[in-house]
């Protein structure tokens, strides 16, 4: 990304995507590690795919190979989607 040409919206929109999706996930990873709030990390991986969605969808009009090499982590995602869900619900306090 950082290699395409200087004023380019579509690089400053991959870039202003990738650092958000990096503010997301440091978020993210305060809610689930320190504050074990599973619940709330479930639902915070919704804007995090939608941010990784459309950085892979910028990525397909600046660059093929970076949103080829992007691809494997969007499948991951679907994954750690179902895990996270999973641990909110092996960890749900059950009522009496």
């Amino acid at each position: 990304m950082l290699r395409i040409r200087e004023g380019s919206k579509l690089k400053q929109a991959a870039v202003t995507l990738a650092l958000l999706m990096m503010g997301i996930n440091a978020a993210w990873s305060v809610v689930f590690f320190g504050e074990h709030d599973f619940r709330l990390a479930f639902f915070a991986c919704i804007p995090y795919d939608i941010v990784a969605v459309a950085l892979f969808l910028t990525l397909l009009e600046l660059d093929r190979f970076a949103a080829r090499s992007f691809t494997p982590y969007l499948l991951y995602l679907v994954y750690a989607n179902v895990w996270g869900y999973g641990v909110w619900q092996a960890n749900a306090v059950v009522g009496p």
